[in-house]
């Protein structure tokens, strides 16, 4: 199956895909093992139907936003882990720039 996640940062959009295998253990495991992923990065200032695929004429913008895309996914897998450990709430610092990012997002 093929799994999509994007980010929008400021006026450039990314777009994951993996393509994965479906997971023998767990019926519904959307993160099975990864068999190939692609990126796409969009200007949508000028670009807003998403139909120029720029990742490769920006190498060094696509590294910044798979890189704050990851941060993003390594907070976020941090808060599922801590809100599956008992019946309390345990807070979390999130990054000074993560909140920065998260802002920017609309959150």
């Amino acid at each position: 199956f093929k799994k999509h996640t994007s980010l929008i940062h400021g006026k450039m959009k990314l777009i994951h895909i993996e393509e994965r295998r479906w997971s023998e253990k767990k019926l519904l495991d959307f993160d099975g093992p990864l068999l190939s992923e692609s990126f796409e990065l969009f200007d949508l200032r000028s670009d807003p139907a998403e139909s120029n695929n720029i990742a490769n004429e920006k190498k060094d913008l696509l590294d910044k936003m798979r890189t704050i895309k990851r941060e993003v996914r390594d907070v976020l897998a941090s808060l599922k882990a801590l809100s599956s450990q008992g019946d309390g709430v345990t807070p979390v610092e999130i990054p000074a720039h993560i909140k920065e990012q998260l802002e920017q997002l609309g959150y």
